[in-house]
This record gives C-alpha cells, structure tokens and sequence, in this order.
C-alpha cells in the first residue's frame, strides 16, 4: 500500500480549494442587456461612455487633420 506524506495531501487539497474557488468565480454572473446609444451611462466613476465617444471621436479628428496626412 502507498502511504502518502502529508505536505502532500495539503498540497492536494489546497489544489482543490483553489480549483473550485477558480471555477466559482469565472462563472456567468450577471445578464448583458443592451441600452441605447443615446443614453449615457456611468461606467466607472468619473470615466463614462461618453467620454469615451468623445476622446474617440476627438482622436479621430486629431488624425484626419494632421500635417502628415495631406
């Protein structure tokens, strides 16, 4: 018979606790819902989607307008 040694039924189990917390956390968490293009919504505080379009759109504007282009 194999006696095993104990570090390594620690390590085993804590392989497993680990395992299960993974699989715990990545699973589905929440429903996707779709909003309006119009509407803004806050993302993260003081950063939103506006902003986002905004920055976009002003970078966009930044690049067709440089000297390197024409």
């Amino acid at each position: 018979m194999i006696t095993r040694s104990p570090m390594l039924r620690i390590s085993q189990a804590l392989s497993l606790i680990l395992s299960i917390a993974l699989l715990v956390e990545c699973g589905p968490s929440s429903e996707v819902k779709r909003v309006s293009p119009e509407k803004q919504t806050d993302l993260s505080g003081p950063w939103n989607d506006t902003d986002a379009q905004r920055v976009a759109e002003d970078m966009v504007k930044d690049v067709l307008n440089a000297a390197w282009l024409s």
